[in-house]
């Protein structure tokens, strides 16, 4: 019987061998980090084109600013594109940021339509919250002199 005993003692010791050499191995491995928790982020609002221009007073259109240039000191040429329900149109006007006041230089279905046009007679004054007064502010952000007119 003793014989017995000494393989079951045996198998103990190699037993509890292996388990301290697991429980090293895994003391001293490397671990990888520990998983983050995914953060709750709301969901962000749909980023538009900074040529994309908000037209309150025109909530059916879309307006797309094509290009804005400075004449001279006050004045700024603007080209817009609308599209709505009821088609597609262009237009350039120019702005006198220092006056603040508009004109159409040209509108039309397509751009060929807007060059070929003729300007209006003169300019108008800008009236609060109309389409014009948003495409004006929108030329003459970069003014120098927009600090007296559209702000």
């Amino acid at each position: 019987m003793p014989k017995a005993k000494s393989k079951a003692k045996g198998w103990i010791i190699l037993a509890g061998f292996l388990v301290v050499l697991g429980w090293l191995t895994y003391l001293l491995l490397p671990k990888s980090p520990a998983p983050v928790a995914a953060k709750f982020e709301p969901a962000a609002e749909p980023q538009r084109p900074a040529s994309y221009l908000e037209v309150p007073s025109d909530p059916r259109g879309q307006y797309t600013v094509l290009g804005v240039s400075k004449v001279d000191y006050s004045h700024v040429q603007i080209d817009t594109l609308r599209e709505g329900s009821s088609g597609t149109s262009y237009s350039r006007r120019l702005v006198d940021c220092g006056q603040a006041k508009i004109m159409y230089l040209g509108t039309g279905e397509t751009l060929q339509e807007m060059e070929r046009e003729r300007p209006d007679p003169g300019m108008v004054p800008i009236v609060e919250g109309s389409i014009a007064f948003y495409v004006a502010k929108r030329a003459c952000r970069d003014s120098p002199i927009r600090k007296y007119t559209l702000d």
